[in-house]
C-alpha cells in the first residue's frame, strides 16, 4: 500500500551524497525521492487543467493572463544552425523522461510545463538558452545566471551549444524542476 504523502508543497531538496542521482526532501523525516513517488505524484488526483479557448495552452488557474496566441515550434529554429535544434530536442528528452509535460511554442520563447511551467528556452544564433526553474540556487557548469523570484525559488539560465550539453548533470537539474511543476495546489503562476 503507498503511503499518502503532502504534496501542497515542496520543502528543499538535495541530492544523496551516497548517490547522487537520488534526491531527498531535507526535512523531519527527510524522504528519498523514488520511482514510487514520482509515480504518486502522476496518479494523484487533481483539478483538471483550465484551457484557454483562444491560444488552447492550460493553466491551472481559470483566466489567468498570459501572452495569447498560437505560434510553431519551428518558426524559432528558422534561420539557425541545425545544432540549436537538436539541442533543444536532448533537452525535452530530458523533460519527458520525467513524465508526461507539454511544450508550447510561445512569441519569444518555448516553455515546457508539467501542470505549471517549470523549464524553458529561447533559441539564439550561436546557443540555446534554456531556464529551470528550482527552490534553490544551484551551480552548474554551463550556468549564465540566476534570477532570483522571492520566495518561488530562483529561475536559472543555462547556455547550451551542442547537443552534448543537454547531459546527466542537467537531467538532474530538470528532474527536479519537474517535481516542482508537477505539484498540486499553489503556487497558480509560476515564472518560466
Amino acid at each position: 500500500m503507498r503511503t499518502q504523502l503532502p504534496l501542497r508543497s515542496v520543502p528543499e531538496l538535495e541530492y544523496d551524497s551516497s548517490d547522487p542521482g537520488r534526491l531527498i526532501l531535507v526535512g523531519n523525516p527527510a524522504r528519498v525521492i523514488t520511482q514510487e513517488l514520482m509515480d504518486h505524484m502522476r496518479e494523484a488526483p487533481k483539478k483538471p487543467l483550465w484551457r484557454c479557448p483562444k491560444c488552447g495552452h492550460r493553466f491551472v488557474t481559470k483566466n489567468l493572463w498570459h501572452a495569447c496566441g498560437r505560434y510553431r515550434l519551428s518558426d524559432h529554429f528558422k534561420g539557425k544552425p541545425p545544432a540549436r535544434r537538436q539541442t533543444f530536442d536532448r533537452y525535452v528528452k530530458l523533460a519527458k523522461a520525467c513524465g508526461p509535460v507539454t511544450v508550447y511554442a510561445q512569441k519569444t520563447r518555448i516553455v515546457i510545463q508539467a501542470r505549471v511551467r517549470f523549464a524553458g528556452a529561447v533559441v539564439h544564433r550561436d546557443f540555446l538558452e534554456v531556464t529551470i526553474w528550482l527552490k534553490r540556487r544551484t551551480e552548474h557548469p554551463h550556468l549564465d545566471r540566476v534570477e532570483p523570484l522571492g520566495s518561488l525559488g530562483f529561475n536559472h539560465h543555462l547556455r547550451l551549444t551542442n547537443p552534448g550539453d543537454a547531459d546527466k548533470s542537467l537531467g538532474k537539474l530538470i528532474r527536479e524542476a519537474y517535481i516542482l511543476g508537477s505539484r498540486r495546489g499553489e503556487p497558480t503562476t509560476v515564472p518560466g
